[in-house]
């Protein structure tokens, strides 16, 4: 019996991963160092000490991790101030739907938990979501199953009963390693094979997810 279902924020509510993107590649290119969009995709999903630990593997220690995180993250915060927040396609109408439906909502994102509040806030998202968790709040952030079973414990409910709206990999098997049944929304890179072999359903939009999941109601 389906009672919530938990909503990663980057790339699924808000198109925020091609600002990323686009921003770490500009900023890389004026420093003259090679970020592949391949290192880009390998970081989407994780936190900030995930993501450093990638990069730092990818192109050594010596790399300014910290300076270019402050300086994408401000870049991507101006972009939003000005041009307001970048919704996804169906953001509204699935939150509506679910509402209506009486259907138990957390945002359950690696984002860190001011720029995430910022976000939601800055949106007019606030009153959907019933609880909140952030990578903060656990010990290992995605893939690992930590930040939805917390989204689940906020919201009181058994994670068998849960289903994780996800658009990277990474978030994919931390929803499958929770234990809950996952729905792929299509976004910048499609996940493993072996990963969504074992999703719920697929969609390509919020729309399709929000008919999709009809079927569980």
């Amino acid at each position: 019996m389906l009672e919530a279902v938990l909503f990663d924020m980057d790339g699924l509510l808000f198109d925020t991963e091609r600002l990323y993107l686009k921003h770490w590649k500009k900023a890389s290119a004026e420093a003259g160092i090679d970020f592949s969009e391949d290192l880009f995709f390998r970081c989407v999903g994780t936190n900030t000490r995930d993501t450093k630990k990638i990069i730092f593997d990818a192109l050594g220690e010596d790399f300014p991790f910290d300076q270019f995180e402050q300086i994408t993250s401000q870049a991507v915060i101006d972009e939003i101030k000005a041009n307001g927040p970048p919704l996804k396609k169906g953001v509204h109408s699935i939150l509506t739907f679910l509402k209506e439906q009486n259907i138990k909502m957390a945002l359950a994102t690696s984002t860190g938990k001011e720029m995430a509040k910022w976000m939601i806030e800055k949106a007019g998202l606030e009153l959907y979501f019933d609880a909140y968790a952030f990578g903060s709040e656990v010990k290992q952030g995605k893939p690992h199953p930590d930040i939805f079973l917390l989204a689940a414990k906020k919201l009181g409910v058994d994670a068998e009963n849960c289903l994780v709206l996800e658009d990277s990999n990474f978030g994919l098997q931390a929803g499958q390693s929770a234990g809950m049944k996952t729905l792929f929304i299509k976004d910048l890179v499609d996940p493993p094979m072996e990963v969504l072999a074992k999703v719920w359903n697929s969609a390509s939009d919020l729309l399709e997810a929000r008919d999709l999941i009809k079927e569980l109601l």
